[in-house]
């Protein structure tokens, strides 16, 4: 009976830690797949040239969940983009402060200026933008290994203590 338990805790742990270690990657998942959108966007606006709602639905099965799932909520709120925009910075729980204020800052002017002004946005968010991919990535590679790591301690040394 006490390894059965043992076993539980020590799976429990290990799920602790993955579960944290998801948080990390799902924040840099969603940063690199705004920043390959902006790298569409760019080449679309050079080339294309779709409408804004066409290229929303066109890209949403690219990317991951959390980022496809931000689109189709945009796509369907699109005229009144303000709202959702405030509505979604408050809600989220995926990026930080600064991230947010990037990321709302430039899907508020996205389609509302003439097609070279948007493509010096894009340029300006990109270049703020892979300051924070790169921290992303660094603390998903580091943190989220490291909460894995660690769940896996912690059920070992409950296992240890129920035997």
């Amino acid at each position: 009976m006490n390894i059965l338990l043992g076993a539980i805790l020590l799976v429990a742990g290990i799920l602790v830690g993955m579960g944290f270690s998801r948080g990390y990657k799902r924040r840099y998942l969603f940063l690199a797949d705004f920043h390959m959108f902006l790298e569409y966007l760019e080449t679309n606006f050079n080339f294309v040239q779709d409408s804004l709602k066409q290229v929303l639905l066109n890209r949403q099965t690219v990317y991951n969940k959390d980022f496809n799932q931000f689109l189709a909520s945009l796509s369907e709120n699109i005229e009144n983009i303000q709202p959702f925009l405030q509505k979604w910075s408050k809600e989220q729980k995926i990026l930080n402060d600064e991230e947010v204020v990037i990321f709302v800052k430039f899907f508020e002017q996205l389609g509302r200026l003439d097609c070279e002004t948007q493509l010096e946005s894009i340029k300006q968010t990109k270049a703020s933008l892979i300051n924070f991919v790169n921290k992303a990535n660094e603390t998903h590679t580091k943190k989220g290994k490291l909460s894995t790591q660690l769940g896996l301690m912690a059920g070992l040394a409950l296992f240890i203590i129920v035997i």
